[in-house]
């Protein structure tokens, strides 16, 4: 695994059957969450909070409001995004149970957090040799960026006039879907907020010992950029990594659900 290279073109991912979802987990849905199990899975929202910027409104309405409803989510923790999943599975079982004839004709897998190896594969949407989501380089359409990013926002109004950029209309995250989605039509892969992924740092499943840890005291990976990165973190073969309890206003996650074996 090469994992720093900017051309990755000799890594090779192996992954099972996966579902990954269309969007970032918005606000909205992680309401209903927080609403079924508690304040202690609510989203820190002074992490707006910065010393140069004055974010008040963010800091009370960003989450709670209406107007921000299909915002990705933000100020989750891996250890909240991972709560969110095992709730999600608990709330489709208990739906199922209650309609078992539609329960038989489905193929349903378990929700979770993609790994890193899955996000990777989703990301390059088909294009093996991807650099970015959006292919080789951060191309622009005619009314915007591909990838809401630190270098779209940039933009001034002379490079606008000089250059035939598109002006940014975000100044940080942007509602789900807002930009042109990648080969394999998800959106916001690169930009708008970071993702957490459920690949622990230096942790080997193989090592019979480890296998027994606690997997919460680990770091885990996260990726994709954010709408405060620079374009060497949208490239898809970056990663940064965190503890559990680490909390960003530019990070946030997505669902994948993954097929039983015998269901491929």
């Amino acid at each position: 695994e090469i994992e720093y290279s900017p051309y990755a073109v000799n890594k090779t991912i192996i992954v099972d059957h996966f579902f990954i979802s269309e969007f970032e987990v918005t606000n909205r849905q992680y309401r209903f969450f927080c609403e079924d199990t508690g304040p202690e899975n609510l989203p820190d929202t002074l992490v707006w909070k910065h010393a140069l910027a004055y974010n008040d409104p963010y800091i009370n309405n960003y989450f709670r409001s209406e107007e921000f409803d299909d915002y990705p989510v933000v100020g989750v923790s891996y250890r909240q995004a991972r709560e969110y999943c095992l709730w999600l599975n608990l709330k489709v079982e208990k739906l199922l149970s209650d309609y078992p004839k539609i329960k038989e004709r489905l193929v349903l897998g378990t929700f979770s957090i993609p790994s890193k190896e899955e996000w990777e594969v989703a990301a390059r949407g088909g294009n093996e040799l991807a650099v970015f989501p959006s292919g080789f380089q951060l191309l622009y359409s005619e009314k915007r960026g591909y990838i809401n990013y630190y270098g779209n926002y940039l933009i001034t109004d002379n490079k606008q006039k000089i250059f035939g950029l598109p002006k940014q209309e975000y100044n940080n995250t942007s509602p789900v879907g807002s930009f042109i989605p990648n080969g394999y039509g998800i959106y916001d892969m690169g930009g708008n907020v970071s993702e957490w992924t459920s690949t622990p740092v230096g942790f080997d499943p193989n090592n019979i010992q480890e296998a027994v840890v606690d997997l919460l005291s680990f770091d885990y990976y996260y990726k994709g950029g954010s709408w405060s990165d620079g374009q060497n973190f949208v490239k898809i073969d970056q990663s940064r990594q965190q503890n559990v309890d680490y909390r960003s206003r530019s990070l946030g996650f997505r669902i994948v659900m993954n097929l039983p074996y015998n269901d491929w």
